[in-house]
């Protein structure tokens, strides 16, 4: 029977009066749509008088579920109500309801038909502590179950970020066997810690290529980490529950510490590695009872490997430190982390590993296709790692792969490199005996070209280096060739894009050229400062001239390269020239806007309404700017 509206909006209230002449089979059958119960609405609003109240009416209204299989207590548990959950805790164990066989347990253990979960479930999930205090001491039992997705309530505990909540539940199962720590995806409470322990304590300094894309990166990740970066002493004692989880018998702690997760087979210590968590990466390593530095993922990947693919060097270290062993390892493609650390960019890890002796052995490796480190820092967009490896004595220069080819050949063939860079390079490598192979010889003849690549239909040897559409090394896709109508097609549109910067690029030029000899205020026209700027002591006069020079010069600079891009045909080297023109346009422009800004605000009385709107209007503007990059 459908819920009277008086009788809904009496239990919303908390008015019992319309209630009182109702029957128990009558209060029973009074359901919303989604089949709540007046207990179910009373709960759900606090309505504690009332609930206590009907409840002596009719007791069975605790066991009812609503549509998804929810009974009362696990909406006392999700709303929060510790007062609530106390009160139908007491109902149940009175014994009203014994004639149907159903006693307290059974209420505390009633699953949802969503998610399987307990009351528990939901009060930790929702980060209720004291809600979750009284169901654990109704029945401690309930820190062994596990819902639909087999998540205990430990592992929802840390994994929602409530560690005060999963303390109280190690705390409570201290005199007893430990916790269930199980996780959804075969994770474990651990991995969970892991995660939720780490903050970024330390902004990543480096210099960006000069792109558009890149400068955005850098302003959305410093704006994202810098909150952390200043919150950094609230945050130390949250490794706390790394050790709490750890204080158990051997062999559970070693099934915790190496649990692989069900997608990519990362134990805790892959996932302290990926994130930088240098006090987990510790506190893991020094259990004597693991080998965990030692497995691997499903590509093959230990944590060294992961770390070094992020570039967290101290962690490397730590790892290192712990387990020298472990810088043995190798992956799938049989890469060691020089290698991983070569293919990613990372220079601070390649600088870390060469000046560390006992990593000496990894300058030389070959992986499964015989490419050393020095081969793969060959073929990459990013030259400065290959710098350091060609001025490295130690590096093998004439080291070969699987298709004869040797790192000078690879360098020789990267379009995605400069050809000044490119010759240098070669020069480095040809005076430490690295010269060309025979078989770059061979195919250079066969073709009768300078060039090694796209050399013969079917040529391994060109595809090896230069097919976009092929993995360069082991199964990673290459970036040196584009397939011949992609790269047209590309290149019409680059030069169409390159168009439009050059338009706005020019009348940059041309209003902040003009700006500079018409000056705000004016020139002295008497004396000895004849032809001085009027305003030149000011402090907005000055940044007026700087943010003018610099949209003046930036944006000339952008229209010259929009020039060389104009005579070259080269995909990449267009590509390379649209980039740098686009980041310089776009700091033209925010400097056209700071020295508007300026100009105005210099040329104004300091108290004027004016001065103060132009500086906010302007600041908007810039604020504007930078929002657009995020």
């Amino acid at each position: 029977m459908m819920m009277d509206r008086t009788v809904f909006e009496a239990a919303e209230l908390g008015n019992f009066d319309p209630i009182k002449g109702l029957k128990e089979h009558q209060i029973l059958n009074q359901r919303t749509p989604q089949m709540r119960t007046v207990l179910h609405v009373a709960v759900r609003f606090n309505q504690k008088k009332f609930a206590e109240q009907v409840l002596d009416l009719c007791p069975m209204l605790l066991l009812k579920a609503n549509a998804e299989g929810e009974s009362p207590l696990h909406i006392a548990a999700k709303v929060g109500n510790p007062e609530m959950v106390q009160l139908l805790i007491n109902v149940a164990s009175r014994g009203d309801i014994e004639r149907q066989q159903i006693d307290v347990r059974t209420m505390l253990r009633t699953r949802d038909l969503v998610k399987e979960d307990t009351a528990l479930h939901v009060g930790v999930r929702n980060g209720h502590v004291g809600v979750a205090k009284l169901l654990i001491n109704a029945d401690l039992e309930l820190l062994e179950l596990l819902n639909g997705a087999n998540e205990s309530p430990l592992f929802l505990a840390v994994e929602g970020g409530f560690l005060d909540i999963a303390k109280l539940i190690i705390e409570k199962s201290r005199f007893y066997d430990q916790p269930l720590c199980g996780g959804s995806n075969g994770m474990n409470a651990l991995h969970a810690a892991v995660i939720r322990t780490h903050h970024a304590r330390f902004l990543e300094h480096h210099v960006p290529d000069l792109s558009l894309e890149n400068l955005r990166s850098l302003i959305r990740g410093f704006v994202l980490h810098v909150e952390e970066y200043f919150k950094i002493s609230s945050q130390n004692k949250e490794i706390d529950i790394v050790e709490l989880l750890l204080q158990r018998e051997e062999t559970q702690k070693a099934a915790l510490l190496e649990e692989q997760d069900k997608v990519i087979k990362w134990t805790p210590l892959h996932f302290a590695a990926y994130l930088g968590h240098l006090e987990a990466t510790k506190l893991i390593l020094q259990q004597k009872c693991t080998s965990v530095a030692y497995l691997r993922d499903k590509e093959g990947s230990s944590a060294l490997h992961i770390a070094a693919k992020e570039g967290h060097v101290r962690v490397m270290n730590e790892i290192i430190h712990q387990r020298p062993e472990a810088s043995d390892l190798v992956d799938d493609r049989g890469w060691t982390a020089l290698h991983v650390a070569v293919f990613n960019g990372k220079l601070k890890v390649v600088k870390y590993i060469l000046k560390t002796p006992k990593l000496e052995f990894m300058l030389n490796v070959p992986d499964k296709d015989g490419n050393t480190p020095l081969h793969l820092a060959a073929g990459l967009k990013k030259h400065r790692i290959m710098m350091i490896l060609v001025d490295d004595r130690r590096v093998d220069k004439r080291a070969t792969n699987l298709e004869h080819l040797k790192p000078i050949d690879i360098v020789r063939t990267n379009a995605n490199i400069g050809e000044l860079i490119k010759c240098w390079l070669v020069k480095k490598l040809e005076k430490q005996g690295g010269g060309e192979s025979l078989q770059s010889i061979v195919y250079r003849v066969e073709c009768g070209s300078h060039q090694i690549t796209g050399c013969k239909k079917g040529s391994n040897h060109g595809q090896a280096i230069n097919d976009d559409n092929k993995d360069l090394f082991g199964h990673h896709p290459s970036t040196f060739k584009l397939p011949t109508m992609d790269k047209a097609m590309k290149s019409h549109r680059l030069r169409k894009i390159s168009n439009t910067h050059l338009l706005v690029a020019a009348l940059i030029a041309t209003v902040t050229f003009t700006a500079a000899f018409t000056i705000p205020g004016g020139y002295e026209s008497n004396g000895s400062t004849s032809g001085i700027a009027v305003l030149s002591e000011r402090a907005f006069f000055k940044v007026f001239v700087v943010a003018d020079s610099l949209a003046f010069y930036c944006s000339s600079a952008s229209v010259l390269l929009q020039f060389f891009s104009s005579a070259e045909h080269n995909y990449h080297l267009i590509l390379r020239f649209t980039r740098m023109a686009a980041t310089l346009t776009y700091i033209s422009i925010l400097g056209m806007v700071v020295a508007f800004t300026s100009g105005l605000r210099v040329v104004m009385p300091s108290s004027s309404s004016l001065a103060h709107y132009t500086l906010m209007m302007g600041g908007g503007c810039v604020f504007l700017f930078i929002v657009g990059c995020l």
